[in-house]
């Protein structure tokens, strides 16, 4: 008979443990964080001081009263999960339960990536503010009149051009301009366009008459997400310290637990459960985006 690993010859098994890379976070730099621990959160938006009035001087002043175009009530969802390791796997495969708690860790923070990209995917047609209108839209209420911030071009250096131009000339709820271009600014993109989005904001000149590219100058910084569902898709949108159209609660944050080992079955138990949500604001102040379909 010949000889092989069938009878006589030894195999010797390399492990690993699959998915042990870093989840992306960036979403933390464009969403408004909150830490809660209440059992619903409601966003409310205020509003109902326009401009100052001309005033004579001596008659009684023109009044105004602080109303609310409305708000977002935000309700948790609940996550758990348990990784069962018996206790035979323990002793013969050296590092499992260690290499089982990196992973569900890291299990935990794709779902929160998951979770806060998901609102972009929905911008244009699922996620809506106070006046009813979706996140991005080209008719989003004001006292009087409509205001934009939503785009149907691809990117490029004239589509982000007109984006940046828009958050300039935005409008609050009370029709007062309001600049929002002025600060921090985030280009959040897929994949896809990720090279694309560096060529636009980072190039030097704008094309072979080497005219001087302003967009390089300006605070810009890309954000690349695996997690946007269309490639297509692509958002401006100002530091949420600013103004935040997009809210994360962690109502309950990630809980671990192990036990080493059950009395009943004997294996050891891995155990996570937490708390979250993230869904847009009442206004629609703060952002920009482009859909293509």
């Amino acid at each position: 008979m010949t000889l092989s690993t069938d009878n006589v010859k030894q195999i010797t098994v390399k492990r690993f443990m699959e998915g042990l890379v870093l989840a992306d976070t960036d979403w933390r730099k464009v969403q408004k964080f909150h830490g809660d621990d209440e059992a619903s959160l409601r966003i409310a938006a205020l509003t109902g001081i326009g401009n100052t009035p001309s005033w004579d001087g001596t008659s009684d002043l023109t009044t105004a009263t602080v109303d609310s175009t409305g708000a977002t009530t935000l309700t948790y969802a609940a996550y758990g999960m348990q990784v069962l390791i018996p206790k035979y796997d323990t002793l013969d495969v050296p590092g499992i339960v260690e290499d089982a708690a990196d992973k569900l860790g890291r299990s935990v923070g794709a779902t929160y990536a998951t979770t806060a990209w998901a609102v972009y995917g929905d911008a244009f047609d699922t996620q809506t503010t106070a006046d009813t209108k979706y996140l991005c839209a080209t008719d989003h209420t004001m006292t009087s009149g409509t205001r934009s911030n939503k785009g149907t071009s691809a990117l490029d250096r004239t589509s982000l051009e007109a984006a940046i131009t828009a958050l300039a000339n935005w409008q609050n709820y009370q029709t007062q301009k309001y600049n929002l271009s002025r600060g921090k600014l985030y280009l959040i993109v897929s994949p896809t366009k990720k090279f694309t989005a560096h060529q636009v904001v980072n190039s030097m000149f704008t094309s072979s008459n080497l005219q001087s590219n302003l967009i390089a100058d300006m605070p810009i910084e890309i954000l690349c997400s695996e997690y946007l569902t269309n490639a297509n898709d692509w958002f401006l949108q100002v530091d949420p310290g600013v103004e935040a159209p997009i809210h994360f609660w962690e109502r309950s944050a990630p809980d671990f637990g192990a036990r080493l080992f059950d009395q009943d079955n004997r294996k050891t138990k891995l155990n996570v459960d937490f708390a979250l949500v993230v869904d847009a604001g009442p206004q629609p102040d703060g952002i920009y985006g482009a859909s293509l379909d």
